[in-house]
């Protein structure tokens, strides 16, 4: 066995080193660098870089996870759909609304629906009493006590409707139940139309011209209309079957009206 006198290398019997002729033998390690130091493996410079470490900068944002963009909320942004497209896309704004319908937004149309009945109530007494000036019908307590059982009526009305619609629906639907919150939602669509306009209808019949209390009444027929439509078309989306529709719709509605019987011959 012999060595190379220059560099020491291991010969096998007849090889001749080749060290000074500035060709790199093969089997030698190569030397790199890396972070400074002589390393085994190639003349190549490596980076400080950790193997699985994706380069670039670091944006603040931890790794794997997401960013989300402010959003409203849910509740109203299905409120907010809903209004968007009451007249020129009911249906599928209704069916939309009903299908992915929350407790919340349900109850926040039905609150703001019972408002506004107690507020029509209100701008009624104040006309009855500019009229009839002398009469003392409507004072104090009893304004206050007719605005409460306004806003009750609606809000227990939407609750007792949801319930028959609810109820009815499971009862017809073997294999096609709906919740409690669907109805609800159907429910609150009873007069969405209908109170908002009642309140323009109220403010022109104080109008002391005959005329005007003929176009308050046909502004309240077309809000009835209107609202009792939207309620046939929420319950649609959620009932299969449509030869169950004017049964449900009709119970539903006759429940309704016996429990305000009620509600009024209380208070």
């Amino acid at each position: 066995m012999k060595y190379c006198s220059k560099c020491g290398r291991q010969l096998n019997d007849g090889e001749v080193c080749n060290c000074q002729s500035g060709v790199q033998p093969q089997g030698q390690p190569m030397q790199g660098q890396f972070n400074g130091q002589p390393v085994m493996g190639g003349n190549v410079q490596f980076n400080n870089q950790p193997q699985g470490q994706p380069q670039g900068q670091f944006t603040g944002q931890p790794q794997g996870r997401p960013q989300y963009s402010q959003q409203s909320s849910p509740v109203f942004e299905n409120i907010a759909s809903l209004l968007k497209g009451l007249f020129k896309n009911p249906v599928s704004s209704v069916s939309y609304y009903v299908n992915n319908a929350s407790a919340a937004s349900s109850c926040i149309v039905i609150a703001v629906l019972a408002f506004l009945s107690g507020l029509r109530q209100l701008i009624y007494i104040a006309g009855y009493n500019i009229k009839y000036p002398a009469s003392s019908a409507y004072e104090g307590v009893k304004i206050f006590t007719s605005f409460l059982n306004d806003m009750f009526i609606v809000i227990a009305s939407a609750a007792v409707f949801a319930l028959i619609i609810m109820l009815l629906v499971n009862a017809f639907e073997k294999d096609h139940k709906i919740t409690y919150t669907q109805a609800l939602a159907v429910a609150s669509l009873m007069d969405i139309v209908y109170f908002p306009l009642a309140i323009v209808g109220t403010i022109i019949k104080m109008i002391p011209v005959a005329f005007f209390g003929y176009v308050a009444s046909w502004i309240g027929a077309f809000g009835n209309g209107a609202s009792y439509a939207l309620v046939f078309i929420g319950i649609k989306s959620v009932e299969r079957d449509d030869n169950h529709m004017p049964i449900v719709f009709g119970v539903a509605l006759c429940a309704v009206a016996v429990m305000t019987t009620i509600v009024n011959l209380i208070f």
